[in-house]
């Protein structure tokens, strides 16, 4: 390392030391204040951190904007702007939704329809089988309720989240998820954690809707007409150890989260290959998000890579920010 790397190194130490406890301290304050806020409070924060996130970030507009056009060319130019404000809106809004259940995990049972859980066909019937299954979910809703709300009702889920940079932060997120009775899985080294929670018998949530590479264990599939990477981990997970596989997501309706969901398969094996399958939960997650497009974080850069030997008519279909891929691109 040149002495020049060592002092950036070092530099960037001495600010995260600082900075971090300074972040925790805000956090902690902005959990206080989310507490505090009724209904209408609620609301009209959601709203002013919406208009916020479009004003003050022109990447992130235009990421939204050709990721709309992408996936809805057959909506107008309005329509897709309609959707555009709202994702922006429910990216607020449950943010700060899970923000007060962390201040208060009882809170739950009150913005969720614990009903549309007890009784929502797949999952109420996976979980009452006492067997392992698999459920997975794209940035769709409210996933962190999701989670919170199936073990609130009993059930055993096991749910693979990242670490956040930030210890102190970490700890309270990690300390909300568990508090009652969530099971967190560490990204790394997540097949072997999800590999023992199934064994005793728990429910496996992944998000699988994140680019990962194909030399990161990843696979290119269909996602809204064209090819994107996507995790193979629950595909190759649900077929060795032969999991019902189910596709869910907790989405706000009527001034409520409630679960909805589609079973995939009983015995992942019904599948003849870990691609088959793959490419079914990549279709599973698109249903749903067409379902709800207004719940979906349109943000992210999903279709960042090109598939090897695109030509040039697929590579015209791909959104600006696209790049070639050859398995080692970051």
């Amino acid at each position: 390392m040149t002495a020049k790397r060592s002092i950036k190194k070092r530099l960037k130490q001495l600010r995260r030391r600082f900075m971090d406890p300074v972040a925790a301290t805000a956090f902690g304050g902005g959990l206080w204040l989310v507490g505090w806020l009724g209904e209408s409070g609620v609301d009209r924060l959601a709203r002013l951190a919406a208009w916020a996130l479009r004003i003050g970030s022109r990447q992130m507009r235009v990421t939204v904007t050709a990721n709309l056009a992408l996936a809805f060319p057959e909506k107008t130019r309005e329509e897709q702007r309609a959707i555009a404000r709202a994702s922006f809106y429910h990216m607020a809004r449950n943010a700060i939704e899970f923000f007060r259940a962390m201040r208060s995990p009882e809170r739950v049972a009150e913005c969720v329809d614990m009903e549309s859980v007890a009784t929502c066909g797949v999952v109420s019937e996976l979980a009452a089988t006492e067997q392992p299954a698999m459920v997975v979910m794209p940035h769709l809703g409210n996933w962190e309720l999701l989670g919170l709300a199936g073990s609130f009702s009993g059930m055993k889920v096991s749910a693979v989240a990242h670490p956040l940079r930030n210890g102190s932060i970490d700890a309270r997120v990690t300390a909300a998820r568990e508090a009652h009775g969530l099971q967190i899985v560490c990204s790394e080294g997540a097949v072997a954690g999800l590999r023992q929670a199934a064994r005793a018998g728990r429910i496996l949530v992944l998000i699988m809707d994140q680019n990962t590479r194909t030399d990161e264990g990843g696979a290119f599939v269909d996602f809204f007409g064209l090819p994107v990477t996507m995790t193979r981990a629950p595909s190759v997970l649900a077929r060795r150890l032969r999991l019902p596989v189910a596709a869910a997501a907790c989405v706000r309706e009527g001034g409520r989260y409630r679960l909805v969901s589609e079973l995939i398969c009983r015995d992942a094996r019904e599948f003849p290959s870990d691609q088959d399958l793959l490419q079914e939960l990549a279709h599973a997650n698109e249903r749903l998000i067409r379902a709800y497009p207004e719940q979906y974080i349109w943000c992210y850069k999903r279709w960042r890579y090109l598939p090897p030997q695109a030509d040039e008519a697929l590579q015209a279909k791909y959104p600006f920010y696209a790049r070639p891929y050859d398995g080692r691109a970051r």
